[in-house]
């Protein structure tokens, strides 16, 4: 029976578009692809996701890289981001409401920076939450099966009573290995296909 629902945030509970971030913060057209390439698919990143390097050091080795134009812009994106672009996945909050007036326990567990504690409260839908995992704050980052391991020791979850929802396949599969059940998610209505497939009241 599962009793503990767990979510991913970004492509989950917000809409993670670095390129919308990108248009928003001011970058033109000529700087868009760099500043994407060099800011979202390096290691500077992840780094921050794995709490492993500072704001101040991702925006100088990431700006080393990048013209001097784009530096301020790049280091609101590093340090920032969540107040330049941060939209809801919409019917998400009364999912997690419904679920949690069913009775299931509400979990969060983020791939992100140490700055998710301030900002935690702007996904909607924040307050049904019993607890939240981030990366960063222990070191660990999805898909390695020490980080459900965490959640659960942190909070006495078993795994076989766990439903986690992730926009990566990768996590999911990792995820489904440790003994979770889940899905990928792939939009509001299929995620309730997938949770009524597993007897779970939404």
């Amino acid at each position: 029976m599962i009793k503990n629902i767990i979510f991913d945030m970004g492509g989950v509970l917000i809409d993670w578009n670095p390129h919308k971030l990108i248009e928003e913060v001011g970058i033109d057209n000529n700087d868009h692809d760099l500043v994407y390439c060099e800011l979202f698919k390096e290691v500077e990143w992840v780094a921050l996701d794995a709490g492993t390097i500072s704001f101040e050091e991702a925006i100088n080795s990431v700006n080393s890289r990048l013209p001097e134009r784009v530096h301020d812009k790049v280091a609101r994106l590093i340090d920032n981001w969540w107040n330049i672009y941060f939209k809801p996945i919409d019917g998400m909050k009364d999912t997690i409401r419904s679920l949690k007036e069913n009775g299931y326990n509400i979990y969060l567990l983020s791939n992100a920076s140490i700055a998710q504690k301030d900002y935690f409260h702007k996904i909607e839908g924040y307050e049904y939450f019993d607890g939240r995992v981030t990366s960063s704050e222990i070191k660990l980052l999805k898909p390695y099966m020490e980080i459900y391991k965490h959640i659960c020791e942190k909070y006495n979850l078993i795994p076989e009573e766990c439903f986690f929802v992730d926009d990566s396949s990768t996590n999911i599969y990792h995820a489904l290995e440790f003994g979770f059940k889940g899905c990928v998610f792939d939009g509001v209505e299929e995620f309730k296909k997938e949770l009524r497939k597993e007897e779970i009241k939404i």
